[in-house]
């Protein structure tokens, strides 16, 4: 971990290019076969090694790779380990290209039938103790990464059974903390890890 600020890293970070429709693909009508063809659940192929270094050959230095992990995510709360170890292998790739990588929850937080992280503005301590479990989990597979992996704690959230936008800011800048304070806790490079919170509500 270098002791650079966060400005300074966004300054190094360059161009970023965003591998859509693979690791975020969510709804019931996927079948949740073999892991890496569930990546094929919204059309595109599975990312592979030579895709990556595709990218980095294309003057990209960095690669936010956004994952929706609802339909892997237990009774218990508990991420498939199998769709976890899949994520770090291209996280893996990423690295091995001298890339950063934004790692994130993702359409968790959308419309999808399967999505739950709206449900915060119903079943708040439901909604963010599975929140919490489900950052601590992704920290602790990944507490020893160095600083060119940054954690993104959601995307383009929005709680529309809130009763008003008061009320969806409130439940956001809990969430957000939420998410800080579960990487945070889990040690190692966490501890100092830069981290991307949401600042503002979806609003169609």
């Amino acid at each position: 971990m270098r002791d650079i600020t966060s400005q300074q890293l966004v300054e190094d970070m360059g161009l970023g290019y965003n591998i859509g429709n693979t690791f975020d693909s969510i709804g019931s009508f996927i079948e949740l076969g073999e892991l890496w063809d569930y990546q094929k659940g919204w059309g595109n192929e599975p990312v592979s090694k030579h895709f990556i270094r595709k990218v980095k050959e294309s003057g990209f230095k960095t690669i936010r790779l956004p994952v929706s992990r609802a339909q892997w995510i237990d009774e218990n709360n508990q991420i498939n380990p199998g769709y976890m170890s899949a994520v770090q292998t291209v996280v893996d790739w990423c690295l091995e290209e001298d890339m950063y990588v934004i790692l994130n929850i993702h359409h968790d937080s959308g419309a999808a039938d399967t999505s739950w992280i709206r449900k915060a503005a119903t079943d708040f301590e439901g909604t963010t103790t599975k929140y919490g479990m489900v950052w601590t989990q992704i920290a602790n597979n990944f507490k020893d990464y160095g600083d060119y992996l940054i954690f993104e704690g959601m995307n383009e959230v929005e709680f529309p059974d809130a009763p008003n936008m008061s009320r969806q800011y409130e439940i956001l800048n809990a969430m957000n903390q939420l998410f800080a304070d579960s990487v945070r806790n889990t040690g190692g490079n966490n501890a100092s890890r830069h981290l991307l919170s949401q600042a503002t509500i979806r609003i169609l």
